[in-house]
C-alpha cells in the first residue's frame, strides 16, 4: 500500500467516532488519541467522536465533513460497539457501514479502527443484558472480520484496538470503555500506524 504519509506536510487527520474516540470518564490527556498526538509528529489531530452516536451518527458527520474537506485532509472512523449494544441489527450494522466507508474512502484517505472487546462487566455496568450478551458477542466477532475483510477490499489502513486489549477486567472501566492501561495500549496501536 502506497504510504500516503511520506513526504507530505503535517496531516490533518480527523477522527470520528463514539465514546471510545472521544474519550470517556477519563481525565483530559489520558485517552489513546491525545496520547498518540503527543507522540506522533507532522500529524493533527482533529476529535469529532461523540458519546452515544450510532454508526449512522459517525458516518453522517464524516460525510457531511467530506464537502469542506482539504487536500491535507484524512479520516478515521471507528463505531458499531452502540449499535450492537443497542440490539440493531448485524446485518443492518454492516450493510450501513459498507456502504458510508466505500463512500468516505472514495473521497479521502481513510483509516478504520476496530473497537475494541466488551466484557461481562459490560452487563454489570448496564450497557446491555445479560440475555443478550452472548448474542452481541457472536454478532462483534462477526462485525470485526466484516470491517477487517471490508479495509482489506478498500485498501485502508485498519488501527485493530480488538487486538491490542486484553479481554480482561482490568483494562476496562465499564467492560466497554478501556480504562488508563487500555488507553495506553490503543495509543501504541495508533502510533504504529500512524507515527511511521
Amino acid at each position: 500500500m502506497e504510504d500516503r504519509w511520506k513526504g507530505q506536510a503535517p496531516l490533518f487527520m480527523n477522527c470520528f467516532g463514539d465514546s471510545l474516540t472521544e474519550g470517556f470518564g477519563l481525565r483530559k490527556g489520558r485517552y489513546w488519541l491525545e496520547i498518540a498526538a503527543r507522540e506522533i509528529h507532522g500529524i493533527r489531530f482533529r476529535n469529532f467522536g461523540s458519546c452515544g452516536s450510532l454508526s449512522s451518527d459517525i458516518l453522517q458527520k464524516a460525510e457531511f465533513f467530506l464537502e469542506r474537506a482539504g487536500s491535507q485532509d484524512e479520516i478515521f472512523i471507528m463505531g458499531g460497539t452502540n449499535d450492537l449494544l443497542c440490539g440493531i441489527r448485524l446485518s443492518s450494522l454492516e450493510k450501513n457501514m459498507e456502504r458510508g466507508i466505500s463512500h468516505i474512502a472514495a473521497s479521502l484517505p481513510l483509516t478504520i479502527g476496530i473497537p475494541p472487546q466488551v466484557t461481562r462487566a459490560s452487563v454489570e455496568a448496564g450497557w446491555q443484558s445479560e440475555f443478550s450478551y452472548d448474542a452481541n458477542q457472536e454478532d462483534y466477532r462477526t462485525y470485526i472480520s466484516f470491517l477487517k475483510e471490508l479495509a482489506q477490499s478498500l485498501d485502508v489502513r485498519v488501527i485493530d484496538f480488538s487486538k491490542v486489549i486484553p479481554f480482561d477486567d482490568d483494562y476496562y472501566v465499564d467492560g466497554v470503555h478501556p480504562n488508563e492501561k487500555g488507553q495506553e495500549l490503543m495509543a501504541e496501536a495508533a502510533i504504529k500506524v500512524w507515527g511511521n
